[in-house]
């Protein structure tokens, strides 16, 4: 087992990778490596760079690799406590805009329940 390194991005992985562990190009099968070069019939294609994120669910930056997947916890959190939900709401936001946008909708429902519950319980 021998490293390459990545057409795309310059990181070395495994000459038997599927794909690039930095940018998530596919290396293809019939790549052979020469003495200082890597020849592939790969060309490239560069649709899925443009998304906001990969197949993976992972940002395309290589240095942020939180998923950004719903976490329940911190939707019941942002329910119970709205206030703490719309912190968390901008903390998430730039990062992982899945995760902010469930959390930020269940502030908001645990705040209009709130109020719903103010308005039916202090009327007597």
């Amino acid at each position: 087992m021998g490293l390459i390194k990545c057409p795309d991005c310059g990181r070395m992985i495994s000459d038997r990778a599927i794909e690039c562990v930095g940018c998530g190009r596919p290396i293809s099968n019939n790549t052979t490596v020469s003495n200082s070069s890597v020849q592939t019939s790969y060309t490239p294609s560069y649709q899925n760079y443009n998304t906001p994120q990969n197949n993976y669910g992972y940002q395309n930056n290589p240095y942020n690799q939180e998923p950004d997947i719903p976490s329940p916890g911190l939707e019941v959190l942002s329910f119970l406590f709205p206030i703490l939900g719309l912190i968390l709401f901008c903390v998430y936001s730039a990062r992982t805009p899945i995760k902010a946008g469930r959390i930020g909708k269940a502030a908001l429902i645990g705040f209009l329940i709130g109020i719903l519950l103010i308005i039916l319980l202090g009327t007597n």
